[in-house]
């Protein structure tokens, strides 16, 4: 379509089409996210100039921020000692003249000859020993269609998001534009709430009376943007459920009472609901996604353990993915120590072996298995591991449950690759645990597509956790202490050090 024939704009019309846009101006809109009409108009400012006070150029006064308007009567160009380039302009009305200076705008000598009448919006300051306004942004009045509100002076003037190339003030003109071809094309899909009117709104949000015209504006389109993402993901969530199919568990509770009396320890109240609420998520036709989540040492680990001790009831295989080999090993020692009594065959799937052994550290392996050919893992095994779990090699026919633990060290396309280890049409249920969950976990539990449960309380007997920040000029200090730490009372340190290249 040539961009020189008119055309009439739609919500869904390319941005370039617009007047004054073009090919050019629209890849550089589209580094903002903005690729058509809709995109233009929803591109939402981030503040406001306050401009709307209006002042005969007499009555300004040092430390304001106001609009004058007036004609031009002088205008040059200067350098300063410092080398730097410097447009002095005056503007006067009938009530006096008013010094005005840009710096390294040399292109405005041309906009703003003598004899232009003009609007001036910024802040009035001593320069030297006189009033100056400095650096403001500018209107040529004569160019204003008659009636027309102005859209750079004079009132609150929204400041937007930029890229090279594209100011400010070139975006407030061609979405004011905008606005006036389409916006009667907005439908207002809630309007019988007491919200503000989507019309009224879009437009307030760019070109407001008041601040409180503007807050009222965003929160309109910030209710509008979190009610379609809570309804799509209620969707997906119903879509979820109707056409994703898993493993019912059968929850036998006798088991699952016997397995908790065993445990050294009494589980919390928090743990307790938590371990429920997953429980009858297994027992549904449809899988489990959920996410644990609470501090290091709130027992996320029991709680996986339990159900993956009822998904093996079921002769159904589990798998519990870590981050790294030593936090791999030490849910291996643990869950195979609680279940060992029960039968429950664990295995331990590191990057150079699958299975099933006491610790790599100490090499007590009480079987290894070729790692360079596939691997089928039996019915009802429980394989915990790293990224090698991932592996190709690794062939998992009747997979009940995946346990992602620190789900945000894991990309989602590796968690993704985890789910497809199974070759059967059953998806297997979800359990992702974390400590700190990551705003996109955080945002698909507040929209609703992803459960959650909580452990608040940390058990008892559990070991207190202290924090120090130790400054620079302390670090021997504190490696001198470590030392005799170790040498006094045992055990072991580990200093862990970011990796910025291999």
């Amino acid at each position: 379509m040539p961009y020189n024939e008119t055309i009439v704009l739609t919500l869904s019309t390319p941005v370039q089409y617009i007047p004054r846009v073009g090919p050019a101006r629209a890849k550089l809109l589209s580094k903002l996210g903005i690729a058509t009409v809709r995109d233009l108009i929803y591109y939402i400012p981030f503040r406001y100039d306050d401009f709307s006070i209006i002042s005969p150029i007499a009555h300004v006064q040092a430390g304001e921020t106001v609009t004058i308007g007036g004609t031009v009567t002088a205008f040059h160009s200067a350098i300063t000692k410092s080398g730097k380039k410097l447009q002095e302009m005056k503007i006067a009305d009938d009530s006096g003249e008013l010094d005005v200076i840009w710096f390294n705008q040399p292109f405005l000598e041309r906009v703003l000859p003598s004899g232009t009448p003009v609007r001036l919006a910024g802040k009035i300051d001593w320069f030297g020993h006189k009033l100056v306004m400095t650096s403001p942004s500018y209107e040529v009045t004569a160019l204003l269609p008659a009636n027309h509100e102005s859209l750079h002076t004079g009132r609150l003037v929204p400041v937007y998001p930029e890229t090279e190339g594209l100011s400010s003030k070139w975006l407030r003109g061609r979405i004011a534009f905008a606005l006036q071809e389409v916006l009667k094309d907005v439908v207002d899909t809630l309007p019988n709430y007491d919200l503000m009117p989507l019309n009224h709104a879009i437009t307030a949000v760019h070109f407001p009376k008041t601040k409180e015209e503007a807050l009222v504006a965003r929160r309109r389109l910030a209710f509008d943007e979190l009610f379609f993402l809570q309804l799509r993901a209620w969707k997906e969530r119903r879509l979820w459920q109707e056409t994703k199919k898993s493993h019912q568990c059968r929850i036998n509770d006798n088991e699952i009472n016997t397995l908790i009396r065993s445990l050294p320890f009494s589980l919390t109240n928090d743990q307790q609901s938590a371990t429920n609420e997953i429980l009858l998520d297994l027992d549904r036709t449809y899988p489990m996604n959920r996410l644990l989540e609470g501090d290091v040492g709130a027992g996320k680990t029991v709680v996986a353990m339990i159900a993956m001790f009822a998904v093996h009831r079921n002769n159904l295989q589990s798998v519990l993915m870590a981050p790294t080999q030593v936090l791999a090993e030490q849910h291996y020692r643990s869950i195979k120590g609680f279940l060992a009594p029960y039968g429950v065959s664990v295995s331990l799937v590191t990057g150079n072996r699958i299975g099933n052994h006491e610790s790599r550290i100490n090499d007590d392996l009480r079987e290894k298995r070729s790692y360079d050919s596939k691997f089928m893992i039996p019915d009802s095994e429980i394989l915990i591991g790293t990224h090698a779990l991932l592996s190709n090699k690794i062939t998992l026919n009747n997979l009940g449950l995946v346990v992602i633990d620190e789900q945000q060290r894991f990309g989602v396309a590796q968690r993704s690759a985890l789910l497809e280890t199974t070759k059967k049409k059953q998806m297997p249920h979800i359990l992702t645990m974390t400590a700190t969950p990551i705003p996109r976990t955080v945002a698909k539990v507040a929209i609703g597509n992803l459960d959650l449960s909580v452990l608040t309380v940390i058990p008892e007997g559990r070991k207190k956790i202290k924090t120090w920040v130790v400054p620079n000029e302390k670090r021997e200090g504190a490696y001198a202490w470590i030392t005799k730490q170790i040498r006094d009372i045992g055990g072991q340190a580990f200093i862990i050090c970011p990796l910025i290249e291999e």
